[in-house]
């Protein structure tokens, strides 16, 4: 027996006048999973093999986490190996190419291709895909996403994409899915009906931490605009925890002389507890403490407080930080890797705060005095983008550098 959204991705593939098949749901929803093996049927069909095949994502690494699922459950790798097929990544890493070797006479060819900027889709010049997979689609710029139209449209192509519903006003919704002209499919995953392998409990949990618009997006599927606070649901604790693997620190350095540090914890069971914070504030401007005693006051503060010393700790600092900064905490002996400062990452830590992947603790105060405030910019909704009010925000940054720069590949569900 075929479930709801299992014959609508059957029909799009099998009804040669489609085009795009739009999946539509919230995280846990089942969209990716189900997309993906419409988009393997056509890759096994031999009526496209005379072409290559695409994925595009928000970045190779994405592609390779969200839909080749490599040593993970569910993804291609995965789906391929209950055929008896295999996945050739040998020419990921430096070409963007993986191989399924289908019969004795043909191998397919996949091209991943991340969507960041109009650069890192240069290379598809002069490739012809049969079929495509574009994962995350509305997290694609405007202007990339209008290239990769025009090179893949037309002739048999068909066209797979995954997303989360965005703003009522985003791009995508008005150009592609709203579109007449566009021979298309929309089908809305539900957690609650199109993903089996969620336990009724993982789905009471995930639609109680749901509200606001939240809610109406992940769950009931709608494009809303994004208003009130960002992350709403968080969870404090005042629980001391003995069981932490590593730790990490988030780091925003802003040009008004505050720097904001967080420190990090993973636990044994993968749940991210914000343990600290570190807080410098210049009094003066003209006479700023200099980038070595700002490192020094955070490395002197790990160690008295923490006892961790500077030397290979881990700190995702915002990119943007200027580079004597960088210098000074390289020289200290911390290893800096730069954070992702996208603006789906606030969306992706709201995620993660509901499903109390990520707790705070108590002793927190600067951070649960921002999150307190930290807001969605209404003029930039009417733009159809997601983004906050800048003011107030050093802490919620450097917790999202730290946690969804760094976050495991594969996220634990808790009570």
């Amino acid at each position: 027996m075929f479930s709801r959204t299992q014959i609508k991705v059957i029909e799009f593939v099998r009804n040669p006048h489609l085009e795009l098949f739009n999946a539509c749901g919230g995280t846990g929803s089942g969209k990716t999973v189900s997309t993906t093996k419409g988009y393997l049927s056509c890759i096994l069909d031999p009526t496209y093999w005379k072409k290559d095949f695409g994925i595009f994502g928000v970045s190779r690494n994405t592609i390779q986490r969200n839909i080749l699922g490599v040593g993970a459950e569910h993804g291609l790798e995965w789906m391929l190996e209950g055929l008896g097929l295999t996945l050739n990544m040998g020419g990921f890493n430096q070409h963007g190419l993986v191989k399924i070797p289908i019969t004795r006479d043909f191998t397919a060819r996949i091209w991943c291709f991340g969507a960041e900027n109009m650069a890192s889709i240069s290379k598809m010049t002069g490739v012809s895909l049969g079929a495509v997979l574009l994962d995350e689609v509305p997290m694609f710029p405007e202007e990339v996403m209008a290239k990769i139209w025009t090179r893949i449209r037309g002739g048999k192509t068909k066209i797979f994409a995954t997303m989360n519903p965005q703003s009522s006003n985003h791009y995508y919704k008005k150009k592609y899915i709203d579109n007449p002209n566009i021979r298309s499919v929309y089908v809305h995953y539900n957690p609650e009906k199109d993903n089996p392998g969620l336990s009724e409990d993982d789905k009471r949990r995930m639609k109680s931490g749901l509200s606001g618009f939240y809610y109406e997006r992940d769950w009931l599927g709608k494009w809303v605009n994004a208003a009130g606070l960002i992350w709403p649901n968080f969870t404090t604790i005042d629980t001391d925890y003995d069981d932490f693997e590593s730790f990490k620190c988030g780091f925003d350095y802003a040009a008004s002389g505050v720097q904001a540090t967080v420190l990090i914890g993973t636990r044994k069971n993968g749940q991210q507890v914000i343990l600290d914070e570190h807080k410098y504030v210049a009094r003066d401007l003209s006479h700023p403490a200099s980038m070595e005693e700002i490192t020094q006051r955070l490395t002197d503060w790990l160690w008295s407080d923490w006892q961790i010393k500077a030397r290979g700790h881990i700190i995702y600092p915002d990119p943007a930080t200027h580079i004597p900064m960088k210098r000074a905490m390289r020289q200290n002996g911390f290893q800096l890797i730069d954070g992702n400062n996208e603006d789906a990452g606030i969306i992706k830590m709201a995620d993660l705060f509901t499903r109390k992947d990520v707790v705070i603790h108590s002793r927190c105060k600067n951070l649960l005095d921002e999150i307190g405030s930290y807001s969605w910019d209404p003029k930039a909704q009417e733009r159809g983008e997601d983004k906050p009010l800048k003011s107030d925000d050093h802490f919620c940054d450097a917790v999202r550098y730290g946690v969804y720069r760094a976050r495991p590949p594969l996220m634990i569900s808790r009570i």
